[in-house]
């Protein structure tokens, strides 16, 4: 499957070359995402625990750590180990895109 997969996104990447935006709208685009998926991931996850566990910061602190390890787990796949999109030059504006795409069809749907 992961092989199979990964063709599809070098296809996709090949196809959409002309469709992502400049360096700074993917940019936006991947902010916005992340904190869409953290406000919706924070609720959902609340939504587990009681009103007095809502309140204990430790339990708030966990879910916010398991959501972002699930968004760095596709920056890093994508990046390589410990890189980050605020260290992206723009002449990986393609990368970002494919990232955003990842973010929105992995974590958003």
């Amino acid at each position: 499957k992961d092989v199979k997969a990964k063709k599809d996104m070098q296809n996709t990447r090949a196809e959409t070359e002309k469709e992502y935006g400049s360096f700074k709208e993917e940019k936006d685009r991947f902010d916005n995402y992340v904190s869409t998926f953290m406000e919706q991931g924070v609720k959902k996850a609340l939504d587990e625990y009681t009103e007095t566990e809502q309140e204990d910061p430790q339990i708030m602190a966990d879910i916010q750590n398991n959501l972002k390890s699930k968004v760095v787990n596709i920056v890093e796949e994508e990046l390589g180990k410990d890189r980050k999109v605020s260290e992206m030059s723009e002449s990986q504006v393609d990368i970002l895109y494919l990232i955003n795409e990842r973010v929105k069809n992995e974590l958003l749907s």
